[in-house]
């Protein structure tokens, strides 16, 4: 039988590629038998040196391979294939195995099998490092078809076994790295995608315009330079759950670069209050990852993140017996004689227990702004009832600059750590340009 070049490169000696000491006789018994089918082409001598090497050691590797390869030049890849993968299961690192199991799977259309095989012994193997070469590019675009077929059936399950292949091929690949993004992007798993983005920044002047633009697929650019805009989605993922240093730095090279974009100061601005929480107690600062938080843990936030409160003494007055047993009482208890957090004066409770809503959120925050020297000029000089209406909170809260939109209000909506930190931050930013324009016209007392 006539084997071709090409297939006669792929059928590695069995023997001296085992990656295991072998007893002399069998190993040359199937040595013996490698080389009737690789010289003469003889499938048939192979298969009596297979069964005589198995009689004395059975289930010899080599032997295995061998059979394999005869199944191979016989024109039986699935045979083939079916036969070699145990050996390639329990010796990966057994080159004449994954070369030949590379082989059939090649043979019978599947190529990322094929290269995934290929890849294992390219070290060992010149013709597998070859056959990768050639191969790659289409094996990976196989795969990133896989995973958007799996990602548009939410087959998430299958879509992060296809990215686990990209990972073990190409660690570092665009491609690699652009299916760990929408991988993320899908099961929003915000580590991963900065993971993702970390690695990818020192490339993105090298980057094609289409990668740049599948990377910023789904990100809010309107028009603004995509590495730009994979920057700034960067420096959000540093603040939320990375190195809120490493986010701050970000967003200062961001503004340096565009002092006149406002959006950027605005940026600088969130930045700069995010970091600052991280200076504060670890159980504070876990508390803007809570998606749900409580009326105390609101209560915590006012007294560590609004100017005065944790200092000033309030009006005093108020008690709330419900708070007496509770971690937080100190806070919850400075909160309240501040006015920003209400009690129920007919019981006396304060519900720390009970989760927060926006409406309690914003009301607490408008109340800061009412309390400022001067007062916020956007509440229009209205004072602060003790139960204002949703209607009201929404609108002097959008005025205020809390809402960028009427329709984010959601008043009976719960609030979560993170809603409530940015509340804060803005009533501050608000309190703080008052202040200073009262300052430059004189009107502060």
């Amino acid at each position: 039988m006539r084997i071709s070049e090409e297939d006669r490169a792929l059928l590695l000696d069995p023997v001296g590629t085992f990656p295991r000491s072998s007893t002399a006789a069998v190993a040359g018994t199937v040595l013996g038998g490698y080389r009737a089918l690789v010289d003469q082409g003889d499938p048939g001598v192979a298969r009596e040196a297979v069964e005589s090497a198995l009689e004395v050691s059975p289930s010899y590797p080599p032997a295995v391979v061998l059979e394999a390869q005869a199944s191979f030049v016989e024109g039986k890849p699935l045979d083939a294939r079916a036969r070699v993968w145990p050996v390639v299961e329990e010796f990966p690192d057994y080159a004449a195995a994954q070369v030949l199991f590379g082989a059939a799977a090649e043979a019978t259309g599947n190529l990322p099998q094929a290269y995934g095989a290929y890849l294992a012994a390219a070290e060992q193997a010149p013709v597998a490092a070859a056959r990768a070469e050639q191969i790659g590019p289409r094996a990976v675009e196989i795969v990133l078809l896989r995973l958007d077929d799996a990602l548009a059936r939410g087959r998430l399950e299958v879509a992060e076994e296809e990215v686990a292949r990209l990972t073990g091929w190409e660690p570092d690949g665009l491609g690699t790295l652009l299916a760990g993004r929408r991988l993320a992007l899908a099961v929003e798993d915000s580590e991963a995608e900065l993971e993702v983005l970390r690695r990818l920044t020192p490339r993105l002047e090298a980057l094609e315009p289409e990668d740049l633009a599948a990377l910023t697929a789904g990100l809010e650019d309107d028009g603004a330079d995509p590495g730009v805009v994979l920057r700034e989605r960067r420096g959000e993922l540093e603040l939320e759950v990375g190195d809120a240093q490493a986010g701050l730095s970000i967003f200062r090279n961001l503004y340096r670069q565009h002092p006149d974009d406002p959006r950027f100061e605005r940026r600088l601005e969130q930045a700069e209050f995010r970091w600052r929480m991280t200076l504060l107690p670890p159980e504070v600062e876990s508390l803007r990852r809570v998606p749900e938080i409580r009326r105390s843990e609101l209560a915590v936030l006012l007294y560590w993140l609004a100017p005065g409160v944790r200092r000033g003494s309030g009006r005093g007055g108020l008690i709330a017996s419900d708070i007496l047993d509770d971690p937080y009482r100190e806070q919850i208890a400075r909160v309240i004689n501040h006015r920003l957090m209400t009690v129920d004066e007919t019981v006396h409770r304060f519900h720390p227990e009970r989760p927060a809503t926006r409406a309690e959120a914003l009301n607490a925050v408008l109340r800061l702004l009412a309390g400022g020297r001067p007062p916020a000029a956007c509440l229009g000089g209205a004072p602060m009832v003790s139960s204002p209406s949703f209607a009201w909170s929404c609108d002097k809260a959008q005025r205020c600059g809390l809402l960028d939109h009427h329709a984010d209000c959601l008043p009976r909506a719960p609030l979560s750590g993170a809603e409530a930190a940015e509340l804060i931050r803005r009533a501050i930013s608000e309190s703080q340009a008052a202040e200073a324009s009262a300052t430059i016209s004189g009107r502060v007392p």
